[in-house]
This record gives C-alpha cells, sequence and structure tokens, in this order.
C-alpha cells in the first residue's frame, strides 16, 4: 500500500519544477495582518504547490531512511517534516483561506465551501501533527515499535495525498483576484 501511495505522490508532483523556497514565519510576520489576509498574490498557488512538492520528498525520504532501519535519523526528518509543515499550515491559512474567507460574499456557496474544506484541511493537520508528536518523543521509534509507526505513516501518507489533491484541484483553482465590493 505504502509503494502506491508513493508513486502516486511522486506522479502528482512529477510536473512542479524544481525550485525549492524557504517559507519564514519572519517573511509572515512582516505583512500586517490586514494586508497578508485580504491581498491577492500572483505567486502564492505557485508556492503553495512548491511547498507540498517539498513536503512529499522530506516525506518519501523518511520511507527510505526507515527500511534502513535508521531510526534516529527518521525521527530528525520528522522534526524537520513537522517544521516545514507547520510553516505551509500558516502560510495557507494567514494567505489563502483567509484572502478567500474575507472576499467572498458572506452566503455564498463558494464560501461555505471554503469553510468546510478548510475545517476537513485542519482535521487532517491535527491528525497529522499527532502522529509527528508521537514519533519523534524521545525513543519511540525502535525496532519493537517500528510494524506500528509503519502502519500509522502508511495512513498518515494517504491522508496528506488526499489533502493535497483536495487543495491543488479544487481550492487553488478558486483563488484569484476577487472584487466583491
Amino acid at each position: 500500500m505504502f509503494k502506491k501511495i508513493l508513486i502516486v505522490l511522486q506522479q502528482w508532483f512529477s510536473f512542479l519544477g524544481k525550485q525549492d523556497k524557504k517559507i519564514s514565519l519572519k517573511n509572515i510576520e512582516k505583512q500586517p495582518l490586514e494586508q497578508a489576509t485580504h491581498t491577492y498574490s500572483m505567486a502564492l498557488i505557485p508556492q503553495l504547490k512548491s511547498e507540498h512538492k517539498k513536503l512529499v520528498e522530506i516525506y518519501v525520504g523518511i520511507q527510505s531512511l526507515f527500511e534502513s532501519k535508521k531510526y534516529q535519523q527518521v525521527v530528525e526528518q520528522l522534526l524537520y517534516f513537522k517544521e516545514e509543515f507547520s510553516l505551509h499550515l500558516i502560510e495557507e491559512n494567514v494567505k489563502f483561506y483567509a484572502y478567500l474567507e474575507s472576499n467572498l460574499e458572506p452566503e455564498s456557496v463558494q464560501l461555505q465551501t471554503i469553510k468546510t474544506y478548510r475545517k476537513d484541511m485542519n482535521q487532517i493537520a491535527h491528525v497529522v501533527v499527532k502522529f509527528l508528536k508521537k514519533w519523534t518523543a524521545q525513543s519511540s521509534l525502535n525496532p519493537v515499535t517500528a510494524d506500528d509507526f509503519l502502519q500509522e505513516y502508511e495512513s498518515i501518507g494517504a491522508a496528506l495525498v488526499q489533502r493535497i489533491t483536495d487543495e491543488e484541484q479544487h481550492l487553488y483553482t478558486l483563488y484569484h483576484p476577487l472584487s466583491f465590493t
């Protein structure tokens, strides 16, 4: 099953270029909150897709380390993945979801769709973060717990594929300059 997830992830991201942008909280904090949440940026969707690609690459690399039984390196990469995932969620919430929610008609079907997706995406994010906290705890990943880790890892991979696919195929298409005033 995991091999299938990896194939889907790799196929999904094969169309993206080799760009690798680092997002930092400093960049987000430099903008006033109102500007960050209400300003359209042509670069946002390519940036978010690039972040998805980077997250997938990290995630796939973890599998390789796991198969080599390099458990300490797996934990290190999980911590790195957690950091990048958290930064991505902040960027997405502050710039993508907030922009759409602030610019769509209050009772529109689109706004309700966005809110539903955002709630679902946040639930998936919660599951991923819970998994990362569990398996980055000191000594939690070892030969005795490896099978449990792999089962959860595969499940998380499926959830990430679903989240990324939904965002890129459905949600990101709604992001464009809006003017409802």
